[in-house]
């Protein structure tokens, strides 16, 4: 059973927060035109398609 993380609202969330919560993946999206943030996923590590 997976349960659904909700994040602070503070912006505080951190990826080991939720793998210690049970997390077995995370992902992230973003409009194809918004470079900065998908420069941030690739900083970070994700997969940018």
């Amino acid at each position: 059973m997976s349960t659904m993380y909700r994040p602070p609202r503070n912006g505080t969330a951190r990826t080991h927060v939720l793998v210690e919560q049970g997390a077995e993946g995370i992902t992230a999206d973003t409009d194809v035109t918004n470079t900065p943030m998908a420069a941030t996923f690739a900083r970070a590590r994700y997969p940018v398609a």
